[in-house]
């Protein structure tokens, strides 16, 4: 209602395989710390505040045909919970226009499992958040076939995006909420931005 054409998500899986909206693979419970991929999607419903929680599925059943998407998955670091998550985001998405989706991922071997079951799927990376953004970070997303990457606003320097562009690679930046820090972009723009509030983007 806003105005977005896209929408940002994060996504998660459970035991039983259902790739769910969540920020954090650790969940607090009653016993202590569980990992997400270790409680099915009635024991994540069944947590304080956790009834609510979506699966990609049902987001897609309901606003699929209206919006498109940038999934990123948050991999745990154990194989067999990411390589899940891989499986059964790619099996969530099937039916759709690829083109309505941009999957990224902090893990690189997460991207290479999405790949292996979504071979048409535009895939980006987001390299380490408190490091510059270097031409091997660049380098690195481009050998391994993505083709986007996703920066800190902080650290989207115009020189950083143009090394980007001149390579080939789209960049999306995040997160722009104020609309000088959208300014500072004039000299070379990227490609996309995520931001809470529309109103600091230019009316059509």
């Amino acid at each position: 209602d806003a105005g977005f054409e896209w929408v940002e998500i994060d996504l998660g899986i459970t035991r039983d395989a259902q790739v769910v909206l969540a920020h954090d693979s650790l969940l607090q419970t009653a016993g202590g710390e569980r990992w997400l991929a270790e409680l099915t999607l009635a024991e994540v419903r069944a947590l304080p505040g956790m009834a609510d929680t979506a699966t990609l599925d049902e987001v897609l059943t309901e606003f699929g045909g209206r919006v498109r998407f940038v999934l990123e998955a948050k991999p745990t670091g154990i194989w067999q919970y990411d390589s899940a998550l891989a499986r059964g985001l790619a099996a969530s998405i099937r039916d759709y226009d690829p083109s309505r989706f941009l999957i990224d991922s902090f893990d690189p071997a997460t991207l290479a499992s999405i790949r292996k079951y979504c071979a048409p799927c535009r895939l980006g990376w987001d390299p380490p958040a408190g490091e510059p953004v270097t031409d091997w970070v660049l380098d690195s997303a481009l050998l391994d076939d993505l083709q986007f990457v996703v920066i800190r606003f902080d650290l989207a320097t115009a020189d950083v995006l143009r090394e980007a562009h001149r390579r080939g690679l789209q960049v999306l930046v995040y997160t722009v909420n104020d609309r000088a820090e959208l300014d500072a972009f004039e000299g070379e723009r990227p490609d996309g931005i995520m931001t809470d509030t529309a109103a600091i983007l230019p009316t059509k």
